[in-house]
């Protein structure tokens, strides 16, 4: 009877152990993905405005401008449908 008990006690520790190690490690997999995911979209987004600031073509220029406008026209066309 008590080696009954002491094995399930043992069993029990070692569940314990185990899921709590999975846990741990599932979120130490979580925070390095998500740090690596987030590193990796600021260099993308640094790249990508280095390589707008390196080129002087007058069409990113004019599609810039064009962002910004048709950017502002739907905020002043809805402002316009709410009055």
């Amino acid at each position: 009877m008590v080696v009954v008990v002491g094995v399930m006690v043992v069993t029990s520790v070692i569940v314990v152990v185990v899921v709590v190690t999975s846990v741990i490690v599932v979120v130490v997999v979580v925070v390095v993905v998500t740090s690596v995911v987030a590193a990796g979209s600021t260099i993308w987004i640094d790249m990508k405005e280095r390589s707008i600031q390196g080129t002087s073509s007058p069409m990113q220029s004019i599609s810039c401008s064009t962002c910004k406008l048709t950017e502002r026209q739907p905020s002043s066309a809805s402002s316009g449908m709410s009055k």
